[in-house]
């Protein structure tokens, strides 16, 4: 069934480019779509605008649709003209929807599902721990010099009321030295110094304990391992893309070539079309066109005496000589190459499955490492951990008043 033009469809100039397609397709997608409109036509003509999208958004299908086109007669043709030729390719032997290897992907997946050990040290700071209380003989210092410390305070308070009512000049200074004494715990010197030092030695001990938990207890193998074979993967995947485009551009030349050559057979000798005779054969042998592949609108308009009925019977002759075209065989070249390409692939792929394969062996045996590390380091870590939150804890009571 002849199809519209389909640029008519999306309404746009045959010169168009992409960005113009896609926006034309988006704005009447929109407009036509059967959740949108309530047309009882809206589904067909979706369906139109759909099947012009599909061909002029593909360029090798465009650039096929555009030869169709000059040599249709009204700007139409069948509709499966153009997936016709790509049948014609698949006939070949080559699948343009193959997928990736599923060895490939099943290891990926297998590889990507590797658990990641906890190894983070735990927190000292969440350890539960009760200060140290102060050595008796500290405390009954403290309760001995307590009256002291209210008295100096209350003759620097005295000291300092006076000074402000009276201006006493001089006054300050020993107001201020009477709060230092009373700030000054003499009995907390020895005890301060002890706990300060237990506190400052076990936060180096924690400290140290954590740089040799992140050398032992430590997943940054297993993230470098993940990275280098991802990186590997996305590697193999552009080459694997760049060999099936190369692919696709061998049996487009290779089916273009057995086209070109079909329709070469083809020959205005053998056209039976109405209204050629041999006189007007022969006047296409002398401007070129032995072939149907040589016949062309632009040239057969200009022939003397070839008006516009001979040269639609032509050019319809010539599609009909399109479709009974049958891919054969590759050439020995082509099939040379494939093979060639076939060997590169398999020893790519395999090599690919062989390096995810150790490289899940690898994985798993670093998770384990890491889970053994941590299980044998764990306990010495806690015990670091709680020293040092308890040396912390123990210098809260000698801020006690």
């Amino acid at each position: 069934m002849p199809a519209p033009d389909y640029y008519e469809t999306l309404q746009i100039r045959p010169d168009a480019g992409l960005g113009v397609i896609k926006a034309a397709y988006k704005a009447l997608a929109q407009a036509m779509h059967p959740d949108r409109n309530d047309s009882p036509s809206a589904g067909d003509e979706m369906a139109r605008i759909n099947a012009a999208y599909a061909v002029l958004s593909d360029e090798t299908k465009r650039a096929r649709y555009d030869r169709l086109r000059a040599e249709a007669d009204d700007g139409s043709f069948d509709e499966n003209e153009v997936d016709a030729e790509d049948d014609a390719y698949e006939d070949l032997g080559f699948d343009w929807t193959e997928e990736d290897s599923p060895r490939v992907s099943a290891l990926v997946t297998i590889l990507e599902a590797v658990p990641i050990p906890e190894a983070s040290p735990p927190d000292w700071s969440a350890c539960v721990v009760t200060p140290t209380p102060l050595p008796p003989e500290v405390e009954q210092a403290r309760r001995k010099f307590r009256p002291k410390k209210i008295a100096v305070l209350s003759a620097a308070t005295v000291v300092l009321l006076l000074t402000w009512l009276f201006s006493l000049e001089g006054a300050v200074a020993v107001a201020v030295a009477m709060l230092f004494f009373a700030m000054w715990r003499p009995y907390l010197t020895a005890e301060r110094n002890a706990r300060q030092r237990a506190a400052s030695q076990a936060v180096g001990e924690h400290e140290a304990a954590l740089a040799d938990w992140d050398r032992k207890v430590s997943n940054r193998a297993l993230y470098e391992l993940q990275e280098v074979t991802h990186s590997e993967v996305t590697a193999y995947e552009v080459e694997i893309c760049q060999q099936r485009e190369y692919l696709k551009t061998l049996f487009d030349a290779e089916a273009e070539a057995q086209i070109e050559t079909y329709l070469k057979s083809c020959t205005i000798a053998d056209c039976s079309v109405s209204g050629l005779g041999p006189k007007r054969k022969q006047t296409l042998i002398d401007y070129g066109i032995d072939s149907a592949y040589e016949l062309d609108r632009y040239q057969l308009e200009r022939i003397p005496g070839f008006g516009a009925g001979l040269v639609s019977a032509l050019l319809s002759w010539k599609r009909t000589c399109n479709e009974s075209f049958e891919a054969t065989s590759l050439s020995a070249d082509a099939t040379a190459e494939l093979r060639e390409l076939y060997e590169w692939a398999k020893e790519h792929e395999a090599w690919m499955v062989s390096t995810l394969q150790q490289a899940g062996i690898q994985a798993y045996s670093l998770v384990s490492d890491t889970e053994a590390a941590r299980a044998e380091f764990l306990p010495q870590f806690e015990k670091i951990a709680m020293a040092r939150a308890q040396a912390i804890a123990d210098l809260i009571p000698l801020h006690k008043r």
